[in-house]
């Protein structure tokens, strides 16, 4: 599996949708302090991902791994840098509120 994962662009982020609300959004975004990320990215991002939530107000790791890479690859509306650092950050926001 790893090998196909990596071959056809897979990634280790889980794809089960967890309950992500606008206000945590906003406070992960507007609380966490992003030195390179100018007001207008943050609100590309943050707009982008709420697209993207099915009509639970759900969605995956792996959906806001794909977001990030179409705006940093794709786009180019953030770095490379950024979208790591977002990365991690919802990452660890999934693994404190969603284990198991």
């Amino acid at each position: 599996m790893g090998f196909f994962s990596s071959y056809f662009g897979g990634t280790e982020y889980s794809t089960i949708a967890h309950p992500l609300t606008t206000d945590e959004l906003n406070h992960l975004f507007w609380n966490t302090h992003h030195p390179n990320l100018s007001e207008h990215q943050k609100h590309l991002v943050e707009d982008a991902i709420l697209k993207k939530r099915d009509s639970s107000g759900k969605i995956s790791l792996h959906h806001i791994h794909e977001i990030l890479l179409d705006l940093s690859q794709h786009q180019h509306l953030i770095s490379e840098f950024d979208r790591k650092d977002l990365q991690t950050i919802f990452k660890t926001y999934f693994d404190t509120h969603f284990k198991g």
